[in-house]
């Protein structure tokens, strides 16, 4: 049984268990997967969510793209030149959408 979620960015309905890449954020010699994004109270000393205000999950390209402008806003870069995407549903994402269950 796949396992689809959709980006709650662009609207892309992405099939998890099907090997899809998932966008990999390498800094420091760290590597970080990414493919939602959290907006609440990280708790540094228990390492846990203390809170969740706002869960976006996203697709291998939102992901890259939201990344690496916060990232780059981080180090310094204040051209932040990340557009907002309206998700397009046409009739046959919105009918997979209701089979799917996403």
């Amino acid at each position: 049984m796949a396992v689809v979620r959709k980006c709650d960015r662009c609207g892309k309905l992405v099939d998890v268990t099907s090997g899809n890449r998932q966008y990999t954020y390498e800094e420091d010699g760290k590597e970080f997967t990414v493919n939602s994004f959290r907006l609440g109270e990280w708790n540094a000393k228990d390492k846990q969510w203390d809170s969740i205000v706002s869960a976006y999950d996203l697709c291998y390209e939102c992901g890259k793209e939201v990344t690496e402008a916060i990232f780059n806003v981080l180090h310094g870069d204040n051209n932040c030149d990340l557009q907002t995407r309206v998700p397009k549903i046409t009739k046959k994402g919105a009918a997979d959408v209701a089979n799917n269950g996403v």
